[in-house]
């Protein structure tokens, strides 16, 4: 497990990074220090920079504790005599530069991270929307593919049925007296039966037809899942680029 970081780890790094002509910044304090996440180190180099005016005015707050390491004493007092040794017309105003350039990079920073993030929580609620469309079509269709199945098993009986007439239409054909009168009755089923046949093409023709739509709707949805995946990974890379990956609380 990696050792958080502390307040004085961040000020030491700034410093040092002020000394070299660097403007401290999130990344490079990071970098200085070898550890901490963004999160841990923008507050304390926010405090760096409130207290840096301070600090100057101060020659006491320079002196580095016995226990400091002889290498940051060393760059603690190289600071101080810099200091003393500029104008002091001439280093506040770099010093108001420096701050105002830092300031508005960490601001800048937080700002490119922030719409980032926002552009990336909206395209995956984009792609979430799209998954949702794609199984209510693909549901829908199921329906009335079952639909579909049970139209057509009618369309089998009705055409048995009308087999069955037909039949019937033959034997009556060849009763006794009353055969026209039971081919006439026969004939009106038949043409009754051919009717419902009637309806019932028309009827499968019509749920064709929806089923091509069905089909259509669903293929679209599909493409439009697609291109929010792929705006969504795009986003996602955009985000890896900008802030580092991953978050790590530290203690």
């Amino acid at each position: 497990m990696s050792r958080g970081i502390s307040e004085r780890d961040v000020w030491t790094a700034c410093d040092a990074l002020l000394l070299a002509g660097e403007r401290p910044t999130i990344e490079r304090v990071r970098q200085k220090i070898g550890r901490g996440s963004p999160n841990t180190v923008s507050p304390l180099l926010d405090a760096w920079f409130k207290g840096l005016g301070a600090r100057i005015a101060d020659p006491g707050a320079f002196v580095a504790a016995p226990d400091v390491p002889e290498p940051v004493q060393q760059a603690a007092k190289h600071f101080w005599e810099a200091a003393l040794a500029a104008t002091r017309r001439d280093f506040d105003e770099r010093l108001r530069d420096g701050m105002a350039a830092a300031v508005a990079n960490v601001e800048a920073e937080k700002e490119r991270t922030g719409h980032a993030e926002s552009a990336a929580y909206t395209a995956a609620a984009k792609l979430a929307r799209a998954e949702a469309e794609l199984a209510e079509r693909a549901a829908q269709l199921d329906q009335e593919r079952v639909g579909r199945a049970s139209d057509l098993a009618r369309l089998d009986e009705a055409k048995r049925q009308v087999d069955r007439m037909l039949d019937e239409a033959r034997a009556a054909g060849q009763v006794a007296r009353d055969a026209d009168v039971a081919r006439a009755e026969a004939l009106g089923q038949l043409q009754s039966a051919r009717e419902r046949i009637g309806q019932l093409e028309a009827l499968v023709a019509e749920e064709r037809e929806a089923r091509r739509r069905a089909e259509a709707d669903m293929d679209a949805a599909i493409e439009r899942a697609r291109s929010a995946e792929l705006e969504a990974k795009a986003l996602q890379r955009v985000l890896l680029q900008v802030k580092p990956a991953g978050r790590r609380n530290v203690a």
